[in-house]
């Protein structure tokens, strides 16, 4: 409740994209009307409808790909504080783009837009329009590993979407049918089936099926790196015989951001198959932080680039930008803790910095969009 309103603030406010023009904001609340506002950022919203006694809108004046910030108040007697922001960029529906076979149980999925790690155990699919999936997990951004409990016969196939969701919420169209063809003649796609942290500096990858000891050992045949920087393999030790783990140089923990694990074509199973067609394979694993103290700007100085990216950001926060004079050039907000944050180099008003000592000051939010944490930092730019 604000100032002298009597009616409560609305709660559990999101925004979701419905299609490549639209995105539909709900909330919780019985007030008899409300106040719906957007903006491109977060701090920065302005009044884009009044409703009345509803806890829906949808919005039709956007751009496909524009991220846009959403909040909701409501209305009388008087007026209450705004509700919690929620973001959402409108873009098409998740599509299936490839099937192919992995083996006879299992489908790799490649998908037209990134999915949500932690989303991807509520996914499920129908094959043949009658028999449900037993199992999906989660590859890469784009990709799904998805087993039935059956084996696949060779021929003609069908698959459609039960439930499946995109990073930003969006839900797939559930009354497509895709065609593939699977054939049992043919050799087991050998690929990783997944990687994970095992401790600081150890990362275990399993295949889906046993490996060539030689080449899955070679520590020239996995690397490891971020947005900002490559790790050394020190070795790689066969574990299991479709398992391995491979051995860092120094904590990957201390750098809150997606780790990417490439391992190449070179690696083959026990049968001589070299790895998703020698193609290699790019896997990831998210990292997140919820301290302010290791914040990582890269690069920096700044030369010859037309962004700088933060990183080691916790989720929920926003970065400020001040020129050398103190002037406030533009404010960033943080979506997820794995991405980081990267600014183009342009005010506000779209205009490109010139030479000089830049200022941030980054700040952590709570649920209730208020400040917990402050800190401050600058880096450089050199044209």
């Amino acid at each position: 409740v604000s100032g002298g309103s009597t009616v409560p603030t609305p709660f559990g406010v999101t925004a979701a994209s419905v299609s490549a023009g639209s995105v539909r904001i709900d909330w919780i609340s019985s007030a008899t009307s409300h106040k719906v506002f957007r903006g491109t950022q977060k701090d920065s919203l302005t009044l884009l409808s009044s409703v009345g006694a509803v806890t829906s809108f949808i919005d039709t004046a956007v751009l496909t790909g524009v991220r846009y910030f959403y909040a909701v108040s409501a209305v009388g007697p008087g007026e209450s504080a705004m509700s919690v922001v929620s973001t959402s960029v409108p873009h098409a529906a998740p599509i299936i783009t490839e099937i192919l076979q992995a083996n006879l149980e299992q489908l790799l999925l490649t998908l037209s837009s990134p999915i949500a790690e932690r989303d991807a155990a509520g996914m499920k699919f129908i094959l043949d329009s009658r028999i449900p999936s037993s199992g999906v997990n989660w590859v890469s951004l784009q990709s799904l590993m998805v087993t039935f409990p059956v084996t696949l016969p060779a021929g003609s196939h069908t698959l459609k979407v039960r439930s499946l969701k995109d990073a930003e919420g969006m839900a797939a169209d559930t009354s497509m049918t895709y065609h593939f063809s699977t054939t049992m003649t043919a050799p087991d796609l050998f690929l990783v089936r997944t990687v994970e942290r095992l401790s600081s500096r150890i990362l275990r990858v399993v295949f889906n099926q046993p490996v060539d000891g030689p080449s899955a050992s070679n520590r020239a045949h996995f690397s490891v790196r971020t947005v900002v920087r490559s790790f050394a393999v020190l070795s790689v030790d066969s574990i299991s015989p479709s398992s391995v783990h491979v051995n860092l140089s120094e904590d990957i923990t201390r750098i809150a951001t997606r780790i990417e694990v490439y391992i190449d074509g070179s690696v083959t199973d026990e049968s001589g198959t070299p790895l998703n067609l020698g193609k290699g394979q790019l896997l990831s694993i998210a990292q997140e932080t919820s301290s302010l103290k290791d914040i990582i700007v890269y690069p920096n100085p700044v030369r010859d680039r037309s962004a700088v990216t933060f990183i080691n950001i916790p989720v929920n926060c926003r970065i400020s930008i001040f020129a050398p004079t103190g002037e406030k050039l533009v404010t960033l907000s943080e979506r997820t803790g794995t991405e980081g944050i990267s600014w183009n180099l342009r005010t506000s008003g779209g205009n490109l910095v010139s030479t000089g000592i830049y200022l941030y000051r980054v700040e952590q939010m709570n649920e209730t969009n208020e400040p917990i944490g402050t800190t401050m930092g600058k880096f450089a730019v050199i044209r």
